[in-house]
Order: structure tokens, then sequence, then C-alpha cells
């Protein structure tokens, strides 16, 4: 049982397994995983970082029932975080897990993170990711909110004219008048910076 639970706990970890984090959502100390690991290293199914092969952790994964694979997702995310992993790597599990606010949540702090890194790309995939986690939460005020950033990271990446564009779909989405206030007063700085983009390359 003990290396059945180690083995499982590899298959949802995945590329974020180790032996401490093995540890921390099987809530054991550490040295007690030393004999079914031992076990599994034997038997060719686990090394130092997971896996021995990527087809043994494909089939561990499909062999998990979905209600033990969405909890154990859960402790991952939860481990992971007091862990202070990436955001990004938390998000994973919390959504694969199904809790839709919390990956929401990781995915803005992910977000964060990739426009402090200059990342632009990942910043948009990563405010898109926390809206429809939002929307999936049923929390149509965040998700409001992180379709407003999503526009804000499209003119970073893009420019204006695809910022304006997405802008204009969530203006009808506003949910009260200081939004749309706030999206107008956005609009006119998006348009004036197109104008301004305009007449410079004229």
């Amino acid at each position: 049982p003990a290396a059945q639970a180690l083995a499982q706990v590899a298959a949802v970890a995945a590329a974020d397994f180790e032996a401490e984090l093995a540890a921390d959502v099987l809530g054991q100390p550490l040295l007690t995983l030393a004999e079914p690991w031992r076990e599994l290293e034997a038997a060719q199914v686990l090394q130092r970082d997971g896996y021995v092969h990527e087809m043994l952790l494909e089939a561990a994964r499909r062999g998990l029932p979905e209600a033990l694979r969405r909890p154990l997702h859960a402790r991952v995310a939860h481990c992971l975080r007091r862990r202070g992993a990436e955001p990004q790597r938390v998000a994973v599990h919390f959504r694969a897990a199904g809790l839709w606010l919390e990956a929401g949540e990781t995915a803005l702090a992910a977000a964060a993170r990739a426009r402090s890194l200059g990342r632009l790309q990942e910043r948009l995939e990563r405010v898109h990711e926390a809206a429809d986690a939002f929307a999936q939460a049923g929390q149509p005020a965040a998700e409001f909110e992180a379709r407003a950033l999503e526009v804000t990271a499209r003119y970073a990446l893009d420019g204006p004219a695809p910022a304006l564009a997405l802008l204009d779909e969530l203006l009808p989405l506003a949910p009260h008048r200081q939004a749309r206030v706030r999206l107008h007063l956005e609009r006119a700085g998006l348009l004036l910076s197109q104008y301004r983009s305009a007449d410079w390359a004229n």
C-alpha cells in the first residue's frame, strides 16, 4: 500500500514530483518513504525525479480513478504553494483538481510574475486562463476584472488595435456603471495611442 500511494502521488505530481513533495502530500516523515521508494526503484518504476518511462506514467494516470485523482491534485497544489513553487505550476494542479477559484488566483499570480520577467505572451496566456477559471468558478466579478486585465496584456503585446477589439467585446459585459466608465476611459486612451501610432507612421 505504501508503494502504491507513493506511485499515485508521482503519477499526479508528474514533473513536480520529488521526495519532499511526496512526503508532504502523504503527510508522512520523509524517511518513511525510504522502503516503498526502494521497492519501486527495484521494480524499475520510479527514479529520483519520477517515473522511469513516460509510458509507465501515462498508464498510472489512466489507472487512477477520478475520485482519487482530483483530491490528489488538490493536495499537490496546496503543498506546492506552501513550498513557494512558481504560481503556474500550482495553477495547473488546481485546474486539474477542479478548484477553479484557486486556479484563477494562481493564474493571475503567474501572469504578474510573467510581466515582471518581460514575458508578454506568457502574461497574456495566464490572464486568459485566469478569466476562464473564474468563469468556471461562477465568479463574474473576478472574471470581468481578469478580462479587463487581458485587454491591458493584449495592448502590451500587440498594440492598440487588437486591444480595442477585445475591449469592445468586453464593454457589454461590464457589471456596473463604474466599470463601464472605466472601460470607456481605457478605450479613449487606446484610440489616442492608435492615432499617435498612425501619425508617427506618416
